[in-house]
């Protein structure tokens, strides 16, 4: 497709049209005294004066291509690229004194790995497979912390992921996500907001029920994904009558209510499978950019321009010399 980088060069054709009407108008009639007429008398013109008109007639021609020239025409190839708008990832990890267990099964048989170590492969391993998205790290045990910001420095989140240690203290489900929640609240530019919320208890502590937090999530556009993480826990006793291990039925809630989803992760199998899931569900939303290749074809227009102007230039010369 033919496009013109600087179209508004086409309005010197104005003063070529009106330069072409001054060269050739026709000749005004001469009032004078008459004489008999001469129209019969015959008349022979040299090859000299019949092509006396061809010099300025080069001249509109070489004029009218530079005007083409700096129009400059293009060729359009083809549309390019496609741009990734961001989403905007917040991990809330509980980091109570639970996460230490070693019950978290892995690849290799017979052997064990802490529900924390789970967490933070799984983790690495997220963030890995999404280099476009903004992502952040909230913990929380009593109270809640931030750990990171919003940042596209994947590097500095494996970082502060590795240096992360299990905290004596109990477990403010609430808290952590209403911290992560704030912090997502802050990345106003971005169309998709996710709280990744994973645990292996119930709340016992904070300030805000888990519920409330996950009701203002809603009100942000938060999508909240609930891990529970661990083996399943004994059943209450006499002499442990508090219940213990994840809460499913308040994390299912919790989830659902924000239009995200629950996953129990027993062993880093599980949990590595749910987090490819989040992965498959929160694709990053394309915005095409149209970068358009195009070839310049302005050069054979330059070209003639030059050969038609000397060509005017040599013919004029030629034409206008006189024998002394």
């Amino acid at each position: 497709m033919m496009t013109f980088a600087t179209p508004l060069a086409f309005l010197l054709f104005l003063p070529w049209a009106f330069a072409a009407w001054r060269l050739f108008r026709p000749a005004p009639r001469r009032r004078g005294i008459p004489f008999a007429p001469l129209s019969r008398v015959p008349r022979r013109q040299s090859l000299r004066q019949r092509l006396r008109f061809l010099s300025p007639l080069l001249l509109l021609f070489g004029l009218a291509a530079a005007i083409v020239a700096a129009a400059r025409p293009q060729t359009r190839l083809r549309n390019v690229t496609h741009r990734s708008d961001a989403i905007a990832i917040e991990m809330v990890v509980d980091l109570s004194g639970s996460m230490q267990i070693e019950d978290m099964a892995s690849s290799i048989p017979g052997r064990a790995t802490s529900r924390l170590a789970a967490a933070k492969e799984a983790f690495r391993d997220f963030v890995g497979r999404r280099p476009n998205d903004l992502v952040g790290l909230v913990t929380f045990t009593d109270t809640a912390a931030t750990r990171a910001p919003l940042t596209l420095d994947h590097n500095a989140i494996d970082a502060i992921l590795s240096d992360l240690e299990v905290q004596n203290g109990r477990t403010a489900l609430g808290d952590g996500l209403a911290m992560g929640c704030a912090r997502l609240d802050l990345a106003t530019n971005i169309a998709s907001r996710v709280a990744v919320l994973l645990t292996d208890g119930r709340s016992n502590a904070g300030e805000i029920h888990p519920m409330t937090a996950a009701t203002a999530a809603k009100a942000l556009g938060i999508r909240v994904y609930a891990i529970g993480v661990g083996a399943d826990p004994r059943p209450p006793s006499f002499f442990n009558p508090e219940p213990e291990g994840v809460d499913v039925q308040m994390l299912t809630s919790m989830a659902q209510t924000t239009g995200g989803r629950f996953f129990r992760a027993r062993d880093a199998k599980a949990l590595d499978a749910a987090m490819e899931e989040i992965d498959r569900m929160e694709k990053s939303a394309i915005d095409e950019i149209r970068f358009e290749s195009r070839i310049e074809r302005y050069p054979p227009w330059l070209a003639a321009a030059c050969a038609l102007l000397l060509a005017s230039f040599a013919l004029g010369l030629l034409l206008e010399r006189r024998i002394a």
